[in-house]
């Protein structure tokens, strides 16, 4: 379980990184734990030591050079995770435990009633569960989230 005192900041940082996108106009969804935090908790569940977003356009290198400039200067930098797959926000200097918020380009939305040809992908949606987006509530603040995140949370 994350201690008060980093869960505090973490979700602090994760609203700073989703405000951050509204006011780029970056589409996002919660995801993983960070969906089940949201929709079941209004927050950040206990137990997870990250936050996972998905974008719904572009790619992580533009979306890296649109985030750097307002991360740097409010203490935060991104990283590129070793595959490529994947962007990481944290706080500078960034230490162990401290959570990060982890943003990948989420595939897109498959037809309704089809599953992908990798079925131990879970991070799938249909364009029926996928949208419209909604505003979870999250603290209190939002999050955007699935039309409808059950099925999401049950894969």
């Amino acid at each position: 379980m994350m201690p008060t005192h980093v869960a505090t900041p973490f979700a602090d940082a994760l609203l700073f990184t989703v405000s951050l996108f509204d006011e780029l106009g970056i589409r996002y969804v919660a995801h993983y734990g960070t969906l089940l935090g949201a929709v079941r908790l209004g927050g950040v569940a206990p137990w997870d030591e990250d936050a996972d977003l998905y974008i719904l356009d572009g790619d992580l290198e533009s979306l890296k050079r649109r985030l750097d400039p307002a991360l740097e200067t409010h203490g935060f930098e991104s990283r590129a995770r070793v595959k490529g797959d994947a962007l990481y926000v944290r706080r500078r200097p960034w230490l162990a435990g401290q959570g990060h918020i982890g943003i990948s380009v989420l595939p897109e939305a498959l037809p309704e009633g089809t599953t992908p040809d990798n079925s131990g992908w879970d991070a799938y949606m249909s364009v029926n569960e996928l949208h419209p987006l909604q505003r979870l509530p999250f603290y209190s603040s939002h999050l955007a989230g699935p039309a409808l995140p059950e099925p999401v949370l049950e894969r």
